[in-house]
């Protein structure tokens, strides 16, 4: 379950249109407990990442001539572990099957996502995250 903290995101989305929507979706959700910023561009949104403190990334999977698992694996290697959830136009089983190799958290079709749906993904990830993050730190305790 979700404290009562604030959740910062981070959506990576070159579409205004579709950060609008997601901004609306989370604004509907039974929490509102979201802060939203908005990357307009893979090397915005890789700038973000790498000088703000976020809980959660939403990331699109086309960002021009980079992908939304682009910008995940740029994450990972310069040590990055925040949950991402990527969001795509299409369903294709080989995008889902990258980004599961890649470590992404979850995989969304805008066009199918709900709000509720889209809270369901973020809080799930988080929770995955931090059930990790304990098992990484009792492992190092032994």
């Amino acid at each position: 379950m979700m404290n009562d903290r604030e959740i910062r995101i981070l959506l990576i989305e070159d579409d205004e249109d579709d950060y609008l929507l997601t901004s609306e979706m989370l604004s509907d959700t039974y929490s509102k407990r979201f802060r939203l910023d908005w990357a307009s561009s893979f090397q915005d949104g890789l700038a973000m990442m790498t000088a703000t403190d976020y809980d959660i990334y939403l990331v699109d999977y086309r960002l021009g001539a980079h992908s939304g698992l682009d910008l995940a694996q740029a994450a990972v290697s310069v040590g990055d572990d925040t949950p991402i959830v990527l969001l795509t136009g299409q369903s294709s089983r080989d995008v889902d099957l990258a980004a599961m190799e890649t470590g992404v958290a979850d995989y969304l079709i805008k066009g199918e996502v709900t709000g509720s749906m889209l809270e369901r993904s973020i809080r799930y990830a988080l929770e995955r995250h931090r059930n990790e993050e304990q098992l990484r730190l009792q492992a190092r305790m032994l």
